[in-house]
């Protein structure tokens, strides 16, 4: 017998309130052990009537406990807040462990709800009433939260905000974001920030990413060569990144005080075949301690041919599609369309839905490199694509959302009810009710044709989530009206507010071409990357708040990249941090969610 089940038949042999004490007691060695529906049949067997105060508010804590192992995440919030259990009113009489646990969870939920700056600020306020152990970790996890939003956002919050503690932690991730061209200034900057605030949490508890950062310092390469086509098809793309590449090096070059120690640019034309051999060992011989690129699929290819270790850590502008190990000191960037798909499947999970549909666009191996990647993603996080419906031509989107929908059913069950009862039903159809959230994979031109037919069938509830390819990053609130509702992920350059270096580039470019302005954002992070690879190589938590996301290197040597989410209103596009919580896709069956148990 477990030491849960032990607990629980020992509680039985006892009399009120001990014996709900122990059985909350065993409930919680049931969480430990991951055994969910033993907790939840256990807190069946516990009667709130006549108990006191504090041991009602302990039953709530292991009810919200349940709901978060579930991923009812606005249960929990109901149930902390609820007058049956009583916990907000009888918060104090809890042993200081409670009380903690109830502000992470809290916090916990409002994070899977999207509302990193409440999350950030229950940590904040709980903090130092937590064990010295824990505060790493916490601290870890206020940086993560407040570092979702701009730098702009939070230089703002700090100047709004009441609390000292709060207001510091915003102003030192703001200076940390808005410095990330050049990490020797970024240290300096970070290091001013602590000597203005030397008794701050997050002085007295370092958190790792800045940890990390001085790791960085040290290992910057004094020179990099950038290999890019300079005729061909290629050439525009390539172009495109060279311009966001060197506007990020003389970004970091023009905030930097000892200039003679800056990285050295090498540019190089990648060409093909035996030439790009040639061209990738020039640079190699010329000196360049770290080689940004190739950019075409080929050339990745022809790099794995060089033996089971490159001479000099390579961070690729593509990524290979050989079913091969990659040499040792290759790493893989790009802006692939699998990101985007995975993006929404994490994105939905953390909403708690379970049931997806997709709507795709027959549109050759493109769509299809989404659709795998979402389900394979979807799929490993134990969730359910009940539906696909496919569509060719424009003409075919209503066949097809009618196909996904099967607004019929609910004529058909009309009919039945008519025959049944002999009396006449006046029905409009309604769609199925199995679906959490429908993933589009259509381009965004064609998607302004597909949201109206799910509003015609009385779907204007059902969420819509789809990825970069939805918005072609220029504001035409005309043509967009028809988008209004759909969630979407993009990269930070083009949601979020304009960083110092998106603005540089706008005025060094002012005609650069808008549908190219993803790859500048390429550009612009491969050098931040060339600056911090070989560092992420052996510190995987190493994280950087790139112009194309929040950007890792996983152990395959892919960089992976966390995306910024928005949402179509009055034809703009509006990152979700700037919306209320009101307008976020709703949980499913969220008027039962917001019902506490």
């Amino acid at each position: 017998m477990s030491a849960a089940a032990q607990t629980a038949a020992d509680a039985r042999k006892l009399t009120s309130p001990e014996r709900e004490l122990q059985l909350i007691a065993a409930i919680h060695l049931y969480l430990q052990d991951n055994d969910v529906n033993s907790a939840q049949n256990l807190l069946k067997e516990i009667s709130l009537a006549n108990l006191p105060a504090s041991t009602r508010a302990e039953a709530g804590i292991a009810s919200a406990e349940i709901s978060a192992r579930k991923g009812r995440h606005q249960a929990v919030l109901s149930i902390l807040s609820n007058k049956r259990y009583g916990i907000g009113s009888h918060l104090l009489e809890l042993p200081v462990s409670s009380q903690n646990r109830v502000g992470i969870l809290r916090a916990e939920a409002f994070e899977n709800l999207g509302d990193y700056l409440t999350a950030a600020n229950e940590r904040i306020f709980v903090g130092p009433m937590l064990p010295t152990a824990a505060h790493a970790a916490n601290n870890d996890q206020i940086w993560a939260d407040l570092a979702q939003y701009p730098p702009e956002t939070l230089t703002k919050l700090a100047q709004e905000t009441r609390s000292p503690d709060t207001a510091g932690w915003l102003s030192l991730i703001s200076i940390y974001k808005q410095h990330q061209d050049d990490i020797d200034e970024q240290i300096t900057a970070l290091q001013n920030w602590t000597k203005r605030h030397p008794s701050h949490p997050a002085s007295l508890s370092e958190p790792r990413a800045l940890t990390q950062l001085k790791q960085l310092a040290a290992r910057q390469p004094r020179q990099v060569a950038l290999l890019l086509p300079r005729s061909g098809p290629w050439q525009a793309v390539a172009e495109a990144i060279e311009r966001g590449f060197m506007t990020a090096y003389f970004q970091a070059l023009k905030t930097r005080k000892n200039k003679t120690t800056a990285t050295e640019i090498k540019i190089y034309d990648e060409a093909s075949g035996d030439d790009f051999d040639a061209a990738y060992q020039q640079a190699v011989s010329d000196g360049a301690d770290m080689i940004v690129g190739p950019l075409s699929k080929e050339n990745v290819r022809r790099l794995y041919q060089r033996g089971d270790q490159l001479p000099v850590p390579t961070l690729t502008l593509n990524t290979s599609d050989l079913l091969l190990k990659a040499p040792n000191q290759l790493y893989q960037f790009g802006l692939s369309p699998e990101d985007d798909a995975r993006s929404v499947a994490l994105f939905a999970a953390a909403k708690g839905y379970q049931n997806a549909a997709i709507l795709l666009q027959d549109s050759g191996e493109w769509g299809l490199r989404i659709q795998r990647a979402f389900t394979q993603q979807w799929e490993e996080l134990g969730k359910t694509v009940l539906d696909t419906a496919q569509f060719k031509q424009v003409t075919e989107i209503e066949s097809a959302v009618t196909t996904l929908l099967k607004p019929e059913g609910s004529l058909q069950r009309a009919r039945q009810l008519a025959e049944a009862t002999q009396e006449t039903f006046i029905s409009e159809p309604t769609p199925r009710t199995d679906l959490d959230f429908v993933f589009l994979i259509t381009p965004g031109a064609q998607a302004q044709q597909v949201k109206p037919w799910f509003n015609f069938l009385h779907a204007t509830q059902l969420p819509l989530l789809g990825g970069s390819y939805l918005y072609s990053g220029i504001d035409n609130r005309e043509a967009n009206q028809n988008l209004n509702g759909i969630t979407f992920c993009d990269i930070p350059w083009v949601l979020g507010s304009p960083s110092p270096t998106r603005r540089i580039f706008s005025q060094n470019w002012p005609q650069a071409n808008p549908r190219m302005t993803r790859l500048n954002a390429l550009g612009v992070d491969a050098f931040r990357l060339a600056t911090r690879l070989q560092v992420m190589s052996e510190l995987p938590d190493t994280r950087l708040f790139g112009a194309t996301g929040v950007i890792q290197l996983n152990a395959n040597g892919q960089i992976t990249r966390k995306l910024n989410w928005a949402r179509f209103e009055g034809g703009q596009a509006i990152p979700l941090n700037d919306l209320p919580l009101s307008q976020h896709p709703a949980p499913p069956n969220a008027q039962l969610l917001s019902q506490a148990p």
